[in-house]
């Protein structure tokens, strides 16, 4: 039987697959106007994926924005409030949903369920705003991914086309390989593996940057990707 004690710390948490699918969703019918796959795949899966969320969290704070806690953040950060990932994801796929024709019964219910997100969460670090990955988070980076970024790229929260955060998400984006807040930076790299660096680059505006990122990608010679990491060290 599977039971939680049986799952790996850094995966207890990581559900974002369970939202990230009706985000895929959402974009494919973006992309083939498809009516039959929007009212007999991506509806049905919306409407019990976003339900686990409902279900399992919650807890409202008193402006009535929900509440994960505890949580994790992809792979890399645990003891998170409200984290980046799935907050953001779950905005997004709202969003589309409700650019969709969709039914009055929905709609009524996706607007609500979108009045209960936060804000892009931000941290202070040396006088310099940042992204985050959460609200609250526990200190300790376990791998090399940099999730406070995904508000960038895939969730779209902060890019070119909603300027208001976009110094922020620049400045955050610089020093994403970089402990600032004394967390083990150990497997810190610019790109390689599963990193979004070039896209999140490239939605940033930082057109040069991307194509630097996507040329060692294309160009690496290491046997495996994050083979410059010098495993044991600080």
């Amino acid at each position: 039987m599977w039971v939680w004690k049986d799952v790996p710390a850094h995966l207890k948490y990581h559900l974002l697959a369970t939202v990230e699918t009706v985000a895929i969703m959402c974009e494919y019918y973006e992309h083939t106007q498809d009516a039959n796959f929007l009212n007999n795949t991506l509806l049905p899966c919306a409407d019990e994926f976003l339900k686990f969320y409902e279900l399992h969290y919650p807890k409202r704070n008193a402006q009535g924005i929900m509440q994960m806690e505890g949580v994790g953040c992809a792979e890399t950060y645990q003891g998170v409030t409200n984290p980046v990932t799935e907050m953001g994801c779950l905005k997004y796929v709202l969003r589309k949903l409700l650019s969709f024709n969709v039914d009055t019964i929905r709609r009524n219910h996706w607007v609500e369920l979108n009045n209960t997100m936060p804000e892009v969460p931000l941290r202070t670090i040396r006088g310099k705003e940042l992204l985050a990955v959460g609200e609250k988070y526990n200190a300790g980076r376990e791998i090399c991914e940099s999730p406070e970024l995904y508000s960038i790229y895939p969730f779209r929260q902060v890019w070119l086309g909603k300027p208001e955060l976009l110094t922020i998400a620049r400045q955050s984006f610089h020093v994403r390989t970089i402990s600032l807040d004394g967390t083990n930076d150990r497997q810190a790299v610019e790109t390689g593996g599963w990193q979004s660096s070039p896209v999140q680059a490239a939605y940033l505006g930082l057109a040069r940057e991307s194509a630097r990122l996507a040329s060692i990608n294309f160009n690496d010679q290491f046997v495996h990707w994050n083979d410059n990491i010098p495993i044991g060290t600080s």
